[in-house]
């Protein structure tokens, strides 16, 4: 699902981005003497469903079928934050993402709570232009 889709389906408020920086964030990173690389995964507040995830560095191809599957089957960063990753790997890195979105939630849980309430039922401002709009043609025909 594309920036654009999920604009369009979800409020903004809604969406949590959590990017981890290979280079400085993950054990391989640094023995590798890697040069830049990172993650940044899209999920809904509270659920932690995957909505999107880009990988930019070495191994990105081998790690982005994890992130496709988990968008696919509807699979949560609290899953994803379970499985056993082999050390010292890139492929940690989606770990730290699961993680620091674990850490994220669960510091700030009323405020993670209010706000996905909040917003859960909330139309996108994206739909609520295309439903104007769709509105006025509506009313001038």
């Amino acid at each position: 699902m594309g920036q654009h889709e999920i604009a369009r389906r979800y409020h903004p408020e809604l969406i949590k981005r959590i990017r981890i920086d290979l280079v400085t964030q993950t054990d391989r990173g640094y023995t590798d003497d890697l040069q830049q690389g990172f993650i940044i995964v899209d999920a809904i507040r509270l659920t932690g469903k995957v909505l999107a995830a880009t990988i930019v560095g070495p191994r990105a191809s081998e790690m982005i079928s994890l992130f496709s599957l988990a968008i696919q089957e509807g699979i949560s960063l609290y899953k994803l934050y379970r499985i056993v990753y082999p050390y010292p790997t890139f492929s940690s890195g989606i770990q730290k993402v699961a993680d620091a979105f674990l850490r994220d939630t669960l510091t700030g849980l009323r405020g993670e709570l209010g706000t996905y309430l909040r917003y859960r039922l909330a139309r996108p401002p994206a739909q609520r232009a295309e439903h104007a709009t769709g509105a006025i043609r509506a009313s001038q025909s």
